[in-house]
């Protein structure tokens, strides 16, 4: 019975999407006023083939929203991209779209979420987030595009002043952590982790007073001391610092912040950084495969 309820279910959403319908009564979406699209909300909806350009060219002026994440999509993203002057959330994660990503993504001033994650993009996202001739992302919060094949530095992202969140684990990013990338004052959540990463964690891992979770697990090539200043980060709850070739011992200082999670290289016979407070402790990934 709940099987032919499902396929009832996506046999209705299929045939409201080919019918003849005004679109505004599509499913997954919603119009303003003036009967202009400003939301296409169709996650998890078995949509598959390539973004056409019409879908950006068409809604230029009026999309706002447009979910499209957990489908089969491939391709690249059009260039029409660059049209989408009324677009705040993009979210296209969970699909097989890949190249490198367009240098006009990031001259939407409107944008406030941009989430990729889990395709095939590639290329150094530094260059486009860098091109001086493009207006910053002012306005973006949030940033997730964990889970693909980026590489290069990730030194331009100082540019987006206003990001709360930045995810972009499991990429190819590398280089050292520059004090650009500590200059977003909004962060709340960073994760880093497993990337090539590489040198100190300097002092200015301080200046970021609004965090709540760091990740700098997985990243082998870092190195050196567990800086102090982390004690400085008085909302954090979450730090992880396992399979990194940090070394020494856990500061007092984030001790004293009695973290909900606290990981090191702290296990086996010759751990890598002496912890008394960490919440779990793992054994030196260089002994693991030596």
């Amino acid at each position: 019975e709940r099987v032919d309820d499902e396929n009832n279910d996506e046999a209705d959403a299929t045939s409201a999407m080919l019918s003849d319908d005004d679109i505004c009564d599509w499913d997954g979406i919603s119009c303003d006023e003036t009967g202009f699209v400003k939301s296409i909300d169709l996650p998890d909806s078995e949509l598959e083939g390539t973004l056409p350009y019409e879908l950006f060219s068409s809604t230029r002026d009026s999309l706002q929203t447009l979910s499209l994440q957990d489908n089969q999509l491939i391709g690249t993203l059009p260039s029409s991209i660059a049209q989408m002057s009324s677009l705040v959330s993009l979210d296209l994660s969970d699909n097989s779209i890949g190249s490198t990503l367009p240098a006009a993504l990031f001259g939407l001033s409107s944008l406030s979420e941009l989430i990729l994650s889990k395709n095939w993009f590639e290329g150094q996202l530094v260059m486009a987030v860098a091109d001086d001739s493009l207006a910053p992302l002012s306005k973006l919060e949030k940033l997730i595009l964990h889970t693909n094949y980026l590489t290069g530095t990730v030194d331009g992202l100082g540019r987006l002043s206003s990001l709360e969140v930045l995810d972009i684990n499991t990429n190819n990013f590398s280089g050292e952590l520059g004090s650009s990338l500590f200059g977003l004052s909004h962060l709340t959540f960073l994760r880093l982790s497993n990337n090539h990463f590489s040198g100190t964690l300097g002092s200015d891992v301080g200046r970021l007073s609004n965090l709540s979770t760091l990740s700098l697990d997985r990243n082998e090539n870092l190195r050196g001391p567990i800086p102090t200043e982390i004690g400085d980060l008085r909302l954090l709850e979450s730090l992880f610092l396992h399979d990194t070739g940090f070394e020494g011992t856990m500061p007092n200082v984030v001790c004293d912040l009695f973290l909900d999670e606290l990981t090191a290289n702290c296990g086996g016979d010759e751990p890598k950084v002496e912890c008394s407070c960490c919440s779990e402790c793992y054994e030196d990934w260089q002994s693991e495969n030596s």
